[in-house]
């Protein structure tokens, strides 16, 4: 038989195990087996019960039953001892045969288990005799070098016993070697001070035999002729340390570069450089601190002193100016030795940054600048570590347990100028300016008569003065200084001042803003009142405000004049604000035809107003020094530059309007078409409710924006938001009189125009009248006449409380640039002029120049000009003559092409009448068309209906006219 399967083996386990599971379950059921089944079951405590129950059974009365405990009983169920053997011996017979069942199920397997635990036995008994044999041959070899390791221990032994008398000797040799040439270099000393590097040499190296011999006890010290050395080189110690350092405060007292090398030298030679680098400037803020402290003890800063001697003086005011010249020359006086205390800083910069260490090469400044070394806290009260007191433990190098070769690898790419001004700022600059602030202030806070007389007036006396007798010396004795550092000492000083500074810029701030509340109103404006307007007082203070604010810090910094100047921006911000709110934009508010109404009135004072304004802010600018041109185009791209674009788009916005012709038809809807996009191109860069309010913001854009402006363009951004504003209140009413005059100069067509009959009859009239009908055909036209009243009731009613301006200037050239362009094309699209209607326009081409030049010269309005007087001889010549002209290149060509219609045959119609539009329809497709090519498209399609027409009819030849056009098309 084979060995069974693994599916067989399976399917027998699981047999098996169901099996098992049904004996198991049948011994759960009942609840005599279940006693065994427990994990808990005694079978001491189960034979007890079992006894116990048998003997209670045997005797009678209840005292039995009470001495058998229910508690010790398996079950409730009780058997005898007998039944209970029955029982158990039933359960055994059941697992007897259930087992002899498994055995028999799984017989093969079983023995194949045998087999594998044989097996096992055998290899486990093959790998206990190699572990045995292992031991065996370890037990041999340990014996077998035994000895020679002996041997080799004792040589060893002996070896470093030799090396270490050796390099006792050595160090001694070494140290006696140095302690000797130390004392050479003492004994020479009236060679000066060149034997301290040299002596910082031999002391340093003897620090390095002593460090060598990391034990508590060093043996060299216990050296008898060492020993008699040890107190030699201590106090040559001492004496080097002393003699360096005072060589260091004298050189950097008298500025001498080479005294201050030598003691550097000495200190990197030790490697203690950077302690007494760092000591040193902490000496010189201690130094300035002291004498700030004694400058400010003057009398005359504090309040005690100064009563007592304003009581003792002859008036309160002479002994109120002593005291503040007195105040005034303490302050030079602390100026002057923070320069001195400077200049000693700027000496010792000037020699770390040049010196180098003559082993590598490298500058000295660079362990100075590693990682952490200038970050460290500073203590300017920290007393300095004398020689005297300096143990063996301050000879350690400061590098932090690594070599200086490694340090100067790690910083061979530093910049030592650089480095060395870094160094300078963070470590002297920044205490020195702190301990500068911390004892101006603590004065400041107790004198509040000083608190003012140094911040909300005088601050600009105390910046110019410490800028010209601290930074712009320094600036001067420096020649060299990067401007990297002058800008971060600049800026200390300022973070000094800072206090001051906050305290004249809210004086400032209250000053702009007495005359503004005086312009300002928190009241609704009336519409129907001009009270609420500013007037010309008013903006005059606040103007004066301004300038007295700017010229008091305009001489003295730029920063602080820009920091004012902001606070003036901030003040027209907000008037801006109100004026917009008061501005009247209701179209019954921009008519041009009746009496001025009091809204209109309120918005000339606006206007007034807001040039006024911006005259003053451009006069202000003009005075304060301006960035280069450079720096200046770099800020184009800025939001108010951006504003001022606007400007420039409203304007040509405007002349773009002004241009079109208003049809009678359509002029309600068209004017208040136009009325809505000035209002939309002025205000297009916000749509809310303030569009000048935000361009005045953008205009104070922060001190941390990428983009920094000076003062002078604050102010001209802010002239140019306010010419906006302005533009807002008389862009509208421009367009108003734009359309009207449009209106007026299309009655010409009725005038002009009439049937050929008619103009037969008026000819045979005039020539039978003669004179007389020449003198009434100069007399001019009525629609002109009528222009003439409008444009003077505009310019002696409506703009009468207008004063005069440049705004004012550029809008009126517009309105007569854009009234003689209109006057030029209505004229073009006359048809069949008459002599007489030509001789009418040639007098109101003369009329309509006197007629504009209460508003602007004709002649000064360019191009327009040259038209309206080529447009003259045009009108009288001949056909013939026509295409030889100079008026062709004049004259625009559709205004050349329009006045061609007019001597051609009725069959030759106009584009406009061909599509059946109206003139003021068609001037404005000519608006919105600006393109050659769209406009000669209209001529073409005029000139193929008359040939269509021409050949229905079967003509011979064409007109002349149309063949000129064509030929100019």
């Amino acid at each position: 038989m084979g060995e069974p399967t693994v599916a067989q083996s399976s399917l027998s386990i699981s047999t098996s195990a169901a099996e098992v599971r049904s004996v198991f379950e049948l011994f759960q059921e009942d609840d005599f087996y279940a006693q065994f089944l427990e994990r808990g079951f005694d079978s001491s405590r189960f034979a007890g019960a079992i006894l116990t129950q048998d003997m209670a059974t045997s005797t009678t009365g209840s005292d039995s039953k009470r001495r058998a405990d229910p508690s010790d009983l398996p079950h409730q169920k009780r058997l005898g001892a007998q039944e209970a053997v029955i029982k158990i011996e039933a359960g055994v017979k059941q697992l007897d045969d259930e087992l002899s069942k498994q055995v028999v199920a799984h017989h093969e397997e079983l023995l194949h288990q045998v087999a594998d635990v044989r097996e096992l036995e055998r290899v486990l008994e093959h790998v206990r005799d190699g572990v045995n044999a292992l031991e065996d041959g370890v037990s041999a070899l340990q014996l077998s070098v035994r000895e020679p390791y002996s041997q080799l221990a004792a040589s060893v032994g002996e070896l470093e016993r030799v090396q270490a008398v050796t390099d006792l000797l050595r160090r001694t040799f070494r140290y006696l070697s140095l302690a000797a040439r130390l004392r050479e270099l003492v004994q020479e000393k009236n060679t000066g001070t060149r034997y301290l590097p040299q002596a910082a040499i031999c002391l340093r190296d003897i620090h390095d035999l002593e460090g060598e011999q990391e034990q508590e006890d060093d043996e060299l010290m216990q050296v008898e002729v060492v020993a008699e050395q040890l107190e030699f080189v201590r106090q040559v110690y001492t004496n080097t340390i002393n003699t360096a350092s005072h060589l260091l405060n004298q050189g950097l007292s008298a500025h001498n570069q080479t005294d201050v090398a030598t003691a550097l030298q000495v200190f990197h030679n030790l490697g203690v450089l950077k302690a007494r680098t760092y000591q040193c400037m902490a000496d010189l803020v201690l130094h300035a601190r002291h004498a700030i402290q004694s400058s400010l003890t003057h009398a005359c800063f504090r309040d005690a002193e100064f009563a007592r001697e304003v009581a003792g003086s002859r008036g309160q005011q002479t002994a109120e100016i002593r005291r503040r010249e007195a105040v005034w020359a303490q302050l030079s006086r602390i100026a002057d030795d923070l320069f001195a205390c400077v200049l000693r800083g700027w000496t010792l910069q000037r020699v770390l940054s040049k010196m180098r260490d003559p082993t590598t090469h490298q500058p000295l400044v660079a362990p100075l600048s590693q990682a952490g070394a200038l970050a460290a806290p500073f203590n300017t009260g920290s007393s300095a570590v004398t020689g005297a007191t300096r143990s063996k433990d301050h000879l350690q190098p400061s590098h932090g347990g690594q070599s200086l070769q490694e340090d100067y690898q790690n910083v061979a790419s530093l910049n030592p100028a650089r480095e060395a001004a870094s160094l300078l700022v963070q470590r002297f600059w920044a205490p020195l300016c702190e301990a500068f602030s911390g004892e101006l202030g603590k004065v400041s806070r107790a004198n509040p008569a000083l608190a003012a007389l140094l911040g909300a007036t005088g601050y600009p006396r105390l910046l110019a003065l410490f800028s010209a007798r601290l930074l712009q010396r320094l600036t001067e004795q420096r020649r060299q200084v990067q401007a990297e550092q002058a800008t971060q000492e600049r800026v200390l000083l300022l973070r000094a001042l800072s206090s001051f500074e906050s305290a004249f810029l809210a004086a400032a701030q209250r000053a702009i803003r007495i005359p503004l509340a005086a312009l300002i109103s928190d009241a609704a404006p009336s519409p129907n009142t001009i009270a609420d307007a500013p007037t010309e007082q008013q903006v005059a203070a606040l103007l004066h405000a301004i300038g007295v604010q700017l010229g008091a810090v305009r001489a003295v910094d730029s920063d602080l004049c820009t920091l004012v100047a902001q606070q003036a921006v901030h003040a027209v911000q907000q008037f801006t604000v109100h004026a917009e709110r008061m501005v009247a934009s209701a179209p019954a508010d921009h008519q041009t035809v009746d009496a001025l109404t009091p809204a209109q009135l309120r918005n000339a004072h606006l206007f007034n107003a807001l040039a006024q304004l911006r005259r003053g802010l451009l006069a202000e600018a003009d005075r304060l020094p301006s960035i280069s041109a450079a720096a200046y185009s770099s800020t184009a791209s800025s939001p108010a530059s951006v504003s001022i674009a606007s400007t420039t788009g409203t304007t040509s916005t405007t002349s773009a309007l002004s241009s079109s012709v208003i049809g009678a038809d359509q002029l309600t809807r068209t004017a208040g078409s136009k009325v809505n996009t000035l209002s939309s191109s002025s205000s297009s860069s916000s749509p809310s409710s303030s569009s000048s309010s935000k361009q005045v913001a953008s205009s104070t854009a922060p001190s941390g924006a990428p983009q920094r402006r000076d003062a002078a363009s604050l102010l001209r951004n802010c002239a140019a938001v306010l010419a906006s504003l302005a533009q807002q209140i008389t862009g509208p009413l421009f367009i108003c009189m734009s359309s009207v005059a449009h209106r007026t100069l299309l009655k010409m067509h009725s005038e002009l125009c009439a049937d050929t009959d008619s103009q037969q009859q008026q000819q045979q009239q005039q020539q039978q009248q003669g004179s007389q009908s020449t003198q009434e055909g100069t007399a001019g036209s009525h629609y002109m006449t009528h222009l003439q009243r409008q444009l003077t009731h505009f310019r002696n009613t409506i703009l009468a409380p207008y004063r005069p301006c440049i705004e004012l200037t550029t809008h009126l050239k517009l309105l007569v640039t854009d009234i003689v362009d209109a006057f030029v094309t209505q004229v073009s699209l006359l048809r069949t002029l008459t002599p007489t209607a030509r001789m009418s326009l040639a007098h109101d081409m003369a009329k309509l120049e006197l007629a504009v030049l209460p508003l602007h010269p004709a002649k000064g309005v360019g191009v327009a000009y040259q038209h309206l007087r080529s447009l003259r001889p045009l009108l009288f010549r001949e056909l013939d003559e026509v295409a030889n002209c100079p008026e062709l290149t004049q004259l625009p060509p559709m205004v050349v092409l329009h006045s061609l219609y007019a001597r051609g045959p009725p069959e030759l119609v106009l584009p406009h009448r061909l599509r059946g539009w109206s003139e003021s329809h068609y001037v404005r497709w000519l608006n919105e068309h600006p393109l050659a090519s769209e406009r000669l498209q209209l001529i073409r399609e005029s000139l193929d209906a008359y040939r269509r027409e021409m050949d229905r009819r079967g003509a011979k030849q064409y007109s002349p006219v149309y063949v000129l056009i064509g030929e100019l098309a």
